[in-house]
């Protein structure tokens, strides 16, 4: 066999050899980004829940917040109009409303009655 096949056969292994040692190494590559990559998604889905989730409670705090600042504005609004009505069952249904947004509880709806 002469010097030039040896040394020609020899660098075909050589170049065999690298190109599947080069392949294993970039999917392995490959893999590690996709991991890395779906880990990074579900820590940005967690932390967009997560502002819903706050999000969410805010908006309800104010509701509630604005529910009961209504409700105070309608008893003075009534308070106001005639002052005899202070002890009327309306009112007590009011400040029941309040007790019952003040503990988180959501109150079955105010009847309204015709006061002669």
């Amino acid at each position: 066999m002469s010097p030039n096949v040896a040394v020609l056969g020899a660098a075909l292994g050589a170049v065999v050899l690298a190109g599947a040692a080069f392949y294993f190494f970039g999917r392995r590559v490959e893999r590690h980004l996709a991991e890395q990559a779906a880990r990074s998604a579900e820590q940005q889905s967690g932390r967009l829940i997560a502002d819903a989730r706050r999000d969410a409670a805010t908006a309800k705090a104010e509701a509630i917040l604005a529910g009961k600042e209504e409700i105070l504005r309608s008893r003075e609004d009534w308070e106001r109009d005639d002052p005899s009505r202070l002890n009327s069952g309306i009112l007590n249904q009011y400040l029941s409303a309040l007790v019952f947004l003040d503990r988180g509880i959501h109150p079955k709806p105010l009847s309204f009655r015709l006061l002669l």
